[in-house]
């Protein structure tokens, strides 16, 4: 092989060497640039913040109740989060955060976010009908 062409081949396998060592620097620091939830709280409809281990008293149970939450920041870059009931024989809670309640007893939601952020909500639901729980 004539040494011009190795020489070529040399610097070209050099520079995709370089181009490859960029490319995976530029994804390695991409992954440093998400923004993580710093924090998650419940909120009531209206959106003013509820502090952890807040109690709410709950209307209509018998249709349920929709949680109402925030992620702080807002340009927070992975925004899944998990809601579990504290007792799911009292109410459960599906996937976007609506409450169906099974029994007439308070119970706590928590939510969680990917990166380990929780708040916790107490139910209580509102006895309708004087006193009958309609579910």
């Amino acid at each position: 092989m004539n040494k011009k062409i190795v020489i070529l081949i040399v610097i070209v396998e050099c520079v995709l060497s370089i181009l490859l060592i960029a490319v995976i620097g530029l994804a390695i620091e991409s992954t440093h640039n998400e923004i993580e939830c710093k924090e998650i709280y419940f909120t009531t409809a209206e959106g003013e913040k509820l502090e952890d281990g807040a109690t709410l008293e709950v209307e209509r149970p018998d249709m349920g109740y929709q949680l109402h939450y925030l992620l702080e920041p807002g340009n927070t870059t992975d925004k899944a989060v998990t809601f579990t009931s504290g007792n799911s024989a009292f109410a459960t809670v599906n996937e976007v955060g609506y409450v169906t309640f099974i029994e007439d007893e308070a119970v706590s939601i928590t939510i969680s976010s990917k990166n380990g952020k929780t708040a916790t909500v107490y139910l209580i639901p509102l006895k309708k009908n004087h006193g009958t729980l309609v579910v």
